[in-house]
């Protein structure tokens, strides 16, 4: 019964680690951008996104990642045979490198904070999808366990990396004829562009 209490929180656990991931990627994603903004947008959205983030990896992040981890080792601890599984093993990799990359998305908000950018709009949007390629070998590894095969993976992230691509390429390229349809076009009354944001 306590296998299944761990495995239950575990589940919710990662669940909010990921949705922190998510949230706070797509708040790198608009400080970015923010940090182009003429003065006083720049100003204020900066500090306005700056502790968003920071709230999200303190107060979401960190707690998840801690769940996540301890209810994994109450799960192995009320069954270590799952230590012999390689499909475990195999999952554990992909959450240590889950784990680097929510490490190096504090150091992504650290450097945000003082108005630094260490990618472009587009390397942040880039870089929102890893948690995403991550989810999708995790979940093929807990879901088909000892029958996945390199191949399912392959299969699996592949197919989705592919799917990720493609998305980020029509956006830009939706972004970048917007911004060329913009060109010509006459500006916005003042009041128009301040309601439409």
């Amino acid at each position: 019964m306590a296998y299944l209490w761990f495995k239950s929180l575990h589940v919710v656990a990662v669940i909010a680690w990921m949705s922190g991931l998510f949230y706070v990627g797509r708040i790198f994603v608009n400080h970015c951008d923010a940090l182009a903004l003429p003065e006083p947008a720049r100003g204020v959205l900066h500090a306005q996104l700056a502790a968003m983030a920071r709230r999200a990896y303190r107060g979401i992040l960190t707690p998840a990642t801690v769940l996540v981890l301890g209810t994994a080792a109450g799960m192995v601890t009320v069954n270590p045979a799952l230590l012999g599984e390689r499909w475990l093993l195999t999952k554990l990799g992909f959450v240590v490198g889950l784990a680097a990359y929510h490490g190096y998305c504090g150091r992504l908000l650290r450097q945000l904070a003082v108005g630094e950018a260490a990618h472009g709009s587009l390397g942040f949007r880039v870089l929102n999808e890893v948690p995403t390629v991550f989810l999708m070998a995790i979940v093929l590894l807990a879901v088909f366990k000892a029958t996945a095969t390199p191949w399912t993976l392959v299969r699996g992230v592949g197919g989705l990396v592919v799917l990720v691509a493609l998305g980020i390429w029509g956006y830009a390229r939706a972004r970048a004829r917007a911004a060329g349809e913009g060109a010509g076009a006459p500006p916005e009354p003042a009041g128009v562009a301040a309601a439409r944001h």
